[in-house]
């Protein structure tokens, strides 16, 4: 991830055999992205999701506050009937940007 852009991630639930996580049931997810100082969390309703598939998309002030050279975590949350459950954490590096500034387009 690149600080102060604006991207949108496409996450892919998966299984730990690899197959597609299609038959998980849930009411919402949310997906939490974390740095060391910073944390960034986004609700996903079930019916966003499709195919086990669905995109997460965050700002430049967002992206803005990861700290430059350092890992992000990333997590899922499933939440049906009061219970919660989560996948495995992964990690993605932040990288810098040379134009270090929020641009607003308007």
């Amino acid at each position: 991830m690149r600080q102060y852009t604006t991207p949108s991630l496409k996450i892919t639930l998966k299984h730990k055999d690899g197959t597609l996580a299609t038959d998980i049931v849930f009411d919402y997810l949310i997906f939490s992205v974390r740095n060391k100082c910073y944390k960034i969390d986004k609700q996903v309703l079930y019916e966003d999701v499709v195919e086990a598939q669905f995109n997460v998309s965050f700002t430049q002030e967002e992206t803005a506050k990861f700290r430059l050279d350092d890992q992000i975590e990333m997590e899922v949350n499933f939440f049906l009937n009061k219970k919660r459950f989560a996948t495995d954490i992964k990690g993605m590096m932040v990288d810098r940007n040379l134009l270090m500034e929020v641009i607003s387009d308007e």
